[in-house]
């Protein structure tokens, strides 16, 4: 990546504004949330200190997103460009586990992974109290199976990572497995196993790619084909 980013080795992750020119990055290997310029020389600034940070979105309501996971468990933090903390209510999540979470391109949804099963969820607004935001009515999305992680590869379409610790009848480990979910519940459309999987990124233009415990970057070509092309551990696109 050009400009500060492209200078810095203690990012994790990260995520582009809707203008491409933003960019929110997981920094501190994982403890810092920083924002900053894809072309520009400015060091990124930190906005938020974390514990175990994953999942920035930069929304185009201009907040920023993100999942916090200290021992207690993982929660959705969110804020303004400049630091400023939203409050963000969830009672269907106030006893689960969040891992991680996605922002779809409209920003009027969520995808996210808590407790191991995929749900997604409305994003409302407080229109009395613009520090305040909620997600609500949540809703189990993909088929059966371990939830890994999630993003948005369109509108109406959900990447999902899936994969059980092992099969229950003979033992035998299960390859975590890659879902296109449409929202409205009506088709979970495998895209293949894809072996040691830990994340996922699609988009609607590049595609689906993943990357593997191995920091394996491999990407979706056909069918349940899946092609090794670089080296890398958060795949994201802008």
């Amino acid at each position: 990546m050009p400009g500060a980013f492209g200078e810095v080795d203690d990012v994790v992750d990260l995520a582009t504004r809707s203008d491409g020119e933003s960019v929110v990055a997981v920094g501190g290997y994982g403890y810092q949330l920083q924002v900053g310029t894809v072309t520009g020389d400015e060091p990124p600034e930190p906005i938020y200190d974390g514990v175990e940070l994953t999942s920035p979105s930069w929304d185009r309501n201009d907040v920023i997103w993100a999942v916090n996971r200290p021992e207690t468990g993982g929660e959705l933090v969110a804020m303004r460009p400049d630091g400023t903390e939203l409050e963000v209510r969830s009672e269907e999540l106030e006893d689960k586990d969040v891992a991680n979470a996605a922002i779809s391109p409209d920003g009027t949804k969520m995808a996210l992974v808590a407790d191991g099963v995929a749900y997604l969820g409305v994003i409302v607004h407080d229109s009395e109290n613009r520090e305040r935001v909620s997600v609500e009515r949540l809703r189990r999305i993909g088929p059966e199976g371990e939830a890994i992680d999630v993003d948005w590869s369109d509108a109406e379409h959900v990447a999902l990572l899936s994969g059980d610790e092992q099969d229950t009848d003979d033992d035998v480990p299960v390859e975590p497995e890659v879902y296109l979910v449409n929202t409205s519940g009506s088709e979970n459309s495998s895209r293949g196993p894809v072996p040691g999987a830990t994340s996922v990124a699609a988009d609607a233009a590049e595609g689906i790619v993943v990357a593997t415990e191995e920091d394996l970057l491999l990407v979706h070509e056909s069918r349940n084909r899946w092609v090794d092309v670089d080296e890398g551990s958060a795949p994201a696109f802008s």
